[in-house]
């Protein structure tokens, strides 16, 4: 009897391009950090959003799994991993968090999204 067949490995993920999405807050503009996952040319991206004490990274492992058939975009809201601070601390509110997450929709994503969030990132 011959020995079982090896399975062969899943193929590694293609890192994820990091993109920095110029936004504009009442004070000037600011810098918010995105990871971008997955073909552009995939149906319906999935946009991944945080909530208030976390980071993009939290969903990396999610981003991994589904990027062979989806496009994935993990933002870091203003204020939190590698997204530039707000001059004010006053302008950290979700307003301001929806329109820094539309401009990052605008750069990464065409037409409809599904929306993944935690926490705060549910309510954006």
């Amino acid at each position: 009897m011959s020995p079982a067949p090896t399975p062969m490995p899943a193929p590694a993920a293609e890192p994820a391009r990091t993109l920095a999405v110029r936004a504009i807050n009442p004070k000037g503009f600011h810098m918010i950090a995105c990871d971008v996952r997955g073909p552009e040319t995939a149906r319906r991206p999935i946009v991944c959003v945080h909530g208030l004490t976390r980071h993009r990274g939290d969903f990396e492992p999610l981003a991994r799994a589904l990027a062979g058939e989806r496009r994935v975009v993990c933002p870091d809201l203003a204020g939190r991993g590698e997204s530039d601070w707000l001059p004010d601390p006053s302008d950290y509110h979700v307003a301001q968090y929806n329109c820094d997450l539309t401009i990052v929709m605008a750069a990464t994503c065409r037409g409809e999204v599904d929306w993944i969030g935690t926490s705060l990132g549910g309510l954006c």
